[in-house]
């Protein structure tokens, strides 16, 4: 079960406003850049709203987008799996108790990438019943484990209220990005980062902190040399708070 019929109920109401989920336009360059590099050909807006995204990328040739929203009846058909899931501003509306029957249709529906934005606090938007419309208002620290044990990490932005981030399908069998997300893991947990990009070479982390370097330059350095165990080879660069990490494959 996704959604209790109660609450769909409730958010159909909203959608009839035709002003409810009406921002994923917001990401349609980014979007596109995912699938340029991914070279995507099927898409699945999971949570779609009114739309917006897929009438913004209507101008793309040799892709199939398809609209799912269980609580607009016309786009509730259950979605077939796509290359590239996109799910903006919806996590937070999700009933707590079906997020882990959401995340995991999520990850059932991701055939190669997916790409999410979830915003962390209260939402402008009151539901009838007195509830604010972000259901859930939790920092990156609550949503990265659950994301991670499902898919592989590629790139996050924590820079604003919202996480952007953009996840793989999970292969367990790559040990390499079990050691990205635990130096991801480890880091969160003292201190704040704010983006992450991993594309299989070049882990590149940027963080405010003055301390980044005397803090976590020697642990990122030994987990390292544990990953070389699986055919790493490393090279450091710092510049300007910038800490590159290049890890090479042999």
């Amino acid at each position: 079960m996704l959604i209790s019929q109660e609450y769909k109920s409730l958010n159909s109401d909203l959608h009839q406003t035709g002003n409810f989920g009406k921002s994923g336009h917001r990401w349609v360059k980014y979007i596109e850049m995912v699938i340029d590099q991914f070279q995507i050909t099927s898409l699945v807006d999971y949570g779609a709203g009114q739309q917006t995204l897929k009438k913004n990328l209507a101008h793309l040739q040799n892709i199939s987008i398809t609209s799912y929203d269980p609580a607009i009846s016309e786009l509730s058909a259950p979605p077939a799996p796509a290359k590239l899931v996109t799910c903006t501003d919806v996590l937070e509306h999700i009933e707590p108790e079906y997020l882990d029957n959401v995340l995991d249709h999520l990850e059932s529906l991701t055939q190669q990438a997916a790409f999410f934005v979830i915003p962390t606090g209260p939402a402008s938007k009151t539901l009838a019943d007195g509830r604010n419309a972000h259901l859930i208002q939790k920092p990156l620290e609550w949503w990265l484990p659950k994301l991670l044990a499902r898919f592989n990490l590629i790139s996050l932005n924590n820079m604003t209220s919202d996480i952007v981030i953009l996840l793989g399908k999970k292969n367990k069998a790559i040990e390499l990005n079990e050691f990205i997300e635990k130096t991801v893991m480890d880091l969160l947990a003292t201190d704040k980062i704010n983006s992450v990009s991993f594309d299989g070479l070049s882990l590149n982390v940027f963080t405010k902190s003055r301390s980044w370097r005397n803090r976590f330059l020697p642990r990122l350095l030994s987990l390292i040399k544990l990953g070389k165990r699986t055919g790493v080879s490393e090279k450091i660069k710092i510049k300007q708070g910038v800490i590159r990490l290049v890890l090479v494959r042999f």
